[in-house]
């Protein structure tokens, strides 16, 4: 008879261990649990957090590996206000929280000196869970608008997710980021790995569809543009590299594109809660429409709203979270 041989449990597995110390230092910074919440953190202990703010060990890893100082954690702090908050006195700017501005409604930030209001959403009590109304958003904006106001919507996702994404888009806004001049850039391939990751990176939608073109700078990969369709083209994605402004980068890879596809029109849609798409016109774009539009969202995550057609979200417990917009422009490419 042969001779039996037991395997290992998972658990005791070499392979299987040595995922588990990866999985621990990457969201803990230790390569077990246990030494994780015995750590200190200015002489608290992840524990002594959870005891004083209520929260559990798991959040309160998560607010620390955002950077949020550990005397700033509680269940009455918004996380979101509170990144916002450090890095804008990071950047040095004017700015006041919760008050009045010119425009007669209370931002969660309002930065004075530039006119730019910050709006900070929660997206449960952003959602129709909470406000009923699907322009409520749309009003904002508009109220903004009238009184000469910029104004940047972000959802908690994208802040808690993708803050350096969210932080870039208000460096452009402020004038504070990086320029480099599309003239002194080159085109290049980008495949369509490369492109995933690009726009993983710097674009707050992540990657979308079809196929990219790009401008390399000191060999350094600084702006794609993705498009799809063939006669009716679709500018699916556009961004430059984080903290960077490519002046005249959309222009230069537009201009490409139309030479290498051909079109006979090609559109894009503008997302209205941190842009306006108003360079689009003297570009040869029209706006042919502008329609509110909606994301899927249950706790601290959104879902495309394809993800349930129609109102089937509802019953897997999910809400409805407005937006500001979306505009869809449009250029005769003959």
């Amino acid at each position: 008879t042969g001779v039996q041989t037991c395997a290992l449990p998972i658990s005791k597995s070499p392979q299987i261990k040595e995922k588990i110390k990866k999985t621990n230092l990457d969201r803990y910074g230790h390569p077990t649990y246990a030494q994780s919440t015995a750590m200190k953190i200015k002489g608290d202990t992840v524990k002594d957090i959870c005891n004083r703010s209520g929260l559990s060990k798991c959040s309160v890893h998560r607010l620390l590996k955002t950077g949020i100082k550990p005397n700033e954690i509680s269940r009455g702090n918004r996380t979101t206000e509170i990144l916002m908050r450090e890095a804008l006195t990071n950047l040095e700017v004017k700015f006041v929280e919760d008050r009045k501005c010119a425009a007669g409604i209370r931002p969660d930030f309002y930065l004075p000196d530039h006119k730019i209001a910050i709006e900070c959403d929660g997206l449960y009590w952003h959602s129709d869970a909470v406000i009923s109304s699907r322009g409520h958003h749309v009003h904002r904006k508009t109220t903004y608008l009238e009184h000469g106001i910029v104004s940047l919507f972000f959802r908690e996702d994208e802040l808690l997710h993708k803050f350096p994404i969210v932080l870039s888009i208000v460096k452009n806004k402020l004038s504070l980021s990086k320029r480099i001049f599309a003239r002194k850039t080159e085109l290049v391939h980008v495949s369509k790995k490369e492109a995933k990751e690009f726009l993983e990176t710097n674009h707050l939608m992540g990657p979308g569809q079809g196929r990219a073109y790009g401008l390399s700078y000191k060999g350094f990969l600084v702006a794609v543009m993705q498009v799809k369709g063939g006669e009716d083209l679709e500018i699916s994605r556009v961004c430059s590299t984080l903290n960077t402004q490519v002046i005249g980068g959309f222009t230069k890879l537009l201009s490409y594109v139309k030479k290498s596809e051909h079109p006979e029109y090609v559109k894009t849609f503008i997302d209205l809660r941190y842009g306006d798409g108003s360079y689009l016109q003297g570009l040869g774009f029209t706006k042919m429409t502008e329609h509110v539009s909606f994301r899927w969202t249950k706790g601290i995550q959104s879902v495309h709203r394809s993800k349930f057609p129609s109102n089937t979200g509802y019953n897997q417990g999910y809400h409805k979270i407005w937006d500001c917009g979306q505009a869809k422009w449009i250029m005769n490419a003959k």
